[in-house]
């Protein structure tokens, strides 16, 4: 801000030059503006990812339930082999869809089965050892690849 200072009557005078008035609340009001702004942006953009990662949450529960399911089915398969042959012995891979399917296979005195599924880019591989004559599960886990 610029001054000028008059001597008027032996007094001295401070005057503020007119052209630089409310210089103090321009700039302020536009710094309050941006710091509003970065806050809204900030706070918009975590929630629009906080949605895609609810969404992705999502398609690896529906992933895993499929792939579950694809388990299950496999199992049931083999007591359906099994009651018409106790001695089966034997490898097979089912193709459910074009990213999804489940095999099973005869290891010793258990049957290993593989199942895969992708539900939007979300994949579930799970592998499951039953034990051949009682139908127990001994091992199930989700792994890596299969």
């Amino acid at each position: 801000m610029k001054y000028s200072i008059k001597i008027i009557n032996y007094k001295f005078k401070i005057q503020r030059n007119k052209s630089e008035d409310g210089f103090i609340a321009l700039m302020s009001a536009i710094i309050i503006a941006a710091v509003l702004m970065v806050v809204v942006f900030s706070v918009s953009f975590s929630g629009f990812m906080t949605r895609f990662n609810i969404l992705d949450d999502e398609y690896k529960t529906r992933s895993f339930s499929l792939a579950e399911a694809y388990a299950d089915e496999a199992i049931l398969e083999l007591a359906k082999l099994w009651v018409v042959d106790p001695a089966f012995s034997g490898t097979s891979t089912i193709t459910v869809s074009a990213t999804d399917y489940y095999s099973y296979e005869t290891v010793g005195t258990e049957y290993v089965i593989k199942a895969h599924s992708v539900v939007q880019k979300a994949t579930t591989n799970i592998r499951v050892t039953i034990d051949k004559t009682t139908f127990t599960t001994t091992d199930r886990e989700e792994v890596p690849s299969l």
